[in-house]
């Protein structure tokens, strides 16, 4: 599969239709699933699951738990089709552990969360609990 010309396009599955992937080593909190749940009433289904053509969840596992506890019968899908079992095995890992690989720059997120908070708006929404990030008025 050459990544650069797959185009794939965003279906709308039933919630029932998806399926966790049994051996995913990558846990969500019930906290965490009310943050993201806070996260899509703020903003909307912003990102698709991403989904084996069997129902397999293989990224998206917390929004999925999330869109349940809202109540919603339907999401957003990318299905993974063509990819090989290894191929989707390694991306259930690989698509948390990436993201894990990254830092912050403490400056530039103290600014920003700053701003946030001095124009009122609620930044426990972005995973940051105000009384937690030091710099914050």
């Amino acid at each position: 599969m050459d990544a650069l010309t797959s185009k794939p396009a965003i279906e709308t599955w039933p919630t029932e239709r998806l399926r966790p992937y049994e051996r995913n080593s990558r846990r969500h909190s019930p906290e965490q699933i009310e943050q993201i749940a806070a996260s899509i009433r703020e903003w909307g289904w912003t990102m698709p699951i991403l989904a084996a053509d069997n129902g397999m969840v293989l990224a998206g596992h917390g929004r999925l738990a999330a869109g349940k506890l809202l109540g919603f019968t339907q999401v957003p899908v990318i299905a993974a089709r063509g990819w090989t079992e290894q191929q989707k095995r390694a991306y259930v890992i690989a698509d948390n552990r990436l993201t894990d690989a990254s830092d912050w720059d403490d400056e530039m997120l103290r600014l920003e969360l700053a701003d946030l908070v001095e124009g009122g708006f609620e930044i426990a929404v972005t995973g940051i609990p105000r009384t937690s990030y030091r710099g914050c008025p």
